[in-house]
């Protein structure tokens, strides 16, 4: 520090002096020229002086020598002290011109030199101006010194922060390698393992599977032997229990609202292996809670599904008794909506985990995963009689149309709002009406990829149930109340509320009776409330359940009624 200030200093001296010496240039020969003045006056000074000396000699010895003359000397002395005289005075006088030219080159002179003064005081005072400037220039030198001396510092700790920043992103990157490397170990090793886990688990289900048919066939035997006995039905409305119709299809239907769940029993079937076969109070079918149930079309089985990730499929006999008949794994999260196919050969589920998969009943295997939805599934149907497509909605506001032959998303409509459930008006299915969060009931032709017609309601759409016929949509809504719509004239016709009714989720199933003579749905106070479409009338509240009801179903012939609620439960509701 001390060294580069002395360097600047010497620097600018040295500027200095080659300023100096480039201004006196000019009046060096004049500066020269005022010495030899000031030299040669100091000569003729002292020459005056001497001639001054000369001069009063010789007039004293004029003096004598006028004296001498007047006491008496002679002629020739005189004329030769005349002479003298003469030459003197000859001489005095161009001593006096001399004098005065000097005189006047020392007037000249010292004019000379008092510009020069005047010129030396502005160069002395540009010196002391200079000289502050000078000053200045070195403190503003020193503080840019400093300042550079503390960027310096600070540019040191950057770099040395930036070299300890690129060691830390070469080491990261090349953790990251190594993690990228162990990941894609990792996917191999998972991969391998899930088609371990899927042939081991088709083994397990093959096993099952022969064993269930080992057990059917002895039991068939058993049954064979025992005697079967079937209460009488009246078909008369009057008895309060049971009422008749006949569906735009021909087929009669048998509707029956019962009071209560049968009580718990079991029953050992069989001689070698016991099969339990289960009445209906509080069975804790899952291990979480039960967010779908349903009927198979032939109402034989029913299918439920809940938070555990878990399908399972359970067989109902002439009793109203129930037992499980198998496990459907794979879901990754929760599963929202189950479905039999017409003809009772697949089962589809919606699950949270984004998918829709499929198993077929027969030897229990899953035959398809469908991904495609970037947001949790909520509902999906077969399209058809044929179970070969299949639709879906989802909450990334999408509804998607799938062929199982090609395995492969053929449309999708972007509906506008998450989708809550969806429901075919038609036997083919081109038409798919959908349930929405933006409390809207739109109606979609997927031949053309319209929204063909919208209904708009108080509430967010939370389930929709269409009648045998066709004619008829019950829609359960947030606002605690079930909507009938007339799909012929495109409009509500009734609303269904009573005090304590309050719909528990945005997933809450309701129904129709098959003969659509009944409205069902669960309640948040754990009860269940059966209105009469009919009368418009509540007709019943069954009250078994401990927490709230999820999702009901009711019999494909109208005899029993099936529930879920949130504390792994289902109830199976029937006359017997």
């Amino acid at each position: 520090m001390a060294t580069e200030l002395q360097d600047w200093r010497k620097n600018i001296l040295e500027q200095l002096e080659k300023r100096k010496i480039k201004e006196a240039n000019p009046f060096q020969e004049l500066i020269n020229s005022h010495g030899e003045l000031l030299r040669g006056f100091s000569v003729f000074k002292l020459r005056n002086s001497e001639l001054e000396l000369q001069t009063y000699q010789l007039k004293q010895e004029i003096l004598e020598l006028q004296g001498r003359i007047a006491v008496g000397g002679n002629g020739s002395f005189n004329s030769d002290k005349e002479l003298k005289i003469y030459k003197l005075q000859e001489e005095l006088t161009e001593l006096h011109r001399t004098k005065g030219e000097h005189a006047q080159k020392i007037i000249q002179l010292t004019i000379d030199l008092k510009a020069k003064d005047e010129s030396i005081l502005q160069k002395d005072s540009i010196i002391r101006e200079n000289q502050i400037q000078m000053d200045n220039i070195l403190s503003e030198y020193g503080r840019l010194n400093s300042l550079i001396a503390d960027l310096e510092a600070a540019n040191q700790a950057i770099k040395d922060e930036h070299q300890a920043l690129q060691m830390l992103c070469n080491s990261t990157e090349e953790k990251y390698k190594n993690l990228q490397f162990e990941y894609q170990e990792l996917v191999q090793r998972c991969m391998h393992q899930k088609a371990l886990e899927a042939d081991l688990l088709n083994m397990q289900n093959e096993v099952l599977a022969s064993r269930r048919q080992q057990k059917l066939q002895q039991e068939l035997i058993d049954a064979a032997n025992e005697p079967i006995f079937l209460p009488p039905v009246s078909l008369s409305p009057e008895n309060g229990k049971r009422s008749s119709s006949y569906s735009s299809l021909g087929m009669i239907y048998l509707t029956s609202v019962p009071d209560r769940p049968t009580q718990s029993t079991e029953k050992n079937l069989g001689k070698g292996n016991q099969t339990f076969w289960f009445y209906s109070t509080l069975q804790e079918c899952h291990e979480g809670e039960v967010m779908t149930v349903r009927f198979s079309p032939s109402g034989k089985y029913f299918v439920t599904g809940g938070s555990d990730r878990k399908v399972k499929i359970w067989e109902i006999d002439g009793r109203g008794a129930f037992k499980e008949l198998a496990t459907l794994t794979g879901c990754r999260q929760s599963v929202t909506c189950t479905r039999f196919d017409l003809l009772e050969k697949l089962i589809l589920a919606s699950s949270n985990d984004n998918a829709c998969w499929i198993w077929s009943i027969n030897d229990l295997r899953l035959r398809h995963t469908l991904t495609g939805h970037s947001n949790k599934v909520m509902t999906a149907k077969f399209l058809g009689t044929d179970s070969s497509k299949i639709a879906s909605g989802s909450y990334d506001r999408t509804i998607k149309v799938w062929d199982l032959r090609s395995k492969v998303c053929t449309k999708t409509i972007f509906a506008g709002s998450s989708c809550n459930d969806l429901v075919t008006s038609d036997i083919a299915g081109t038409t798919i009406i959908s349930g929405h969060f933006d409390k809207k009931i739109r109606f979609w032709d997927i031949r053309c990829d319209q929204n063909s017609n919208e209904i708009q309601l108080q509430g967010k759409v939370a389930s929709l149930d269409l009648s045998q016929d066709m004619n008829y949509l019950l829609a359960c809504t947030r606002d605690d109340s079930l909507k009938l719509i007339d799909l012929r004239r495109n409009q509500i016709v009734s609303t269904y509320r009573t005090d304590g009714f309050k719909v528990a989720f945005d997933y809450t199933r309701a129904c129709f009776s098959p003969d659509a003579q009944y409205a069902l749905c669960g309640s948040h106070d754990n009860n269940i409330y059966v209105w009469n479409t009919r009368t418009n009338q509540l007709d019943k509240v069954l009250k078994e359940h401990k927490s709230a009801v999820i999702a009901t179903a009711w019999h494909p012939n109208g005899s029993c009624i099936l529930s879920s609620d949130k504390n792994k439960h289902v109830i199976l509701w029937n006359d017997f």
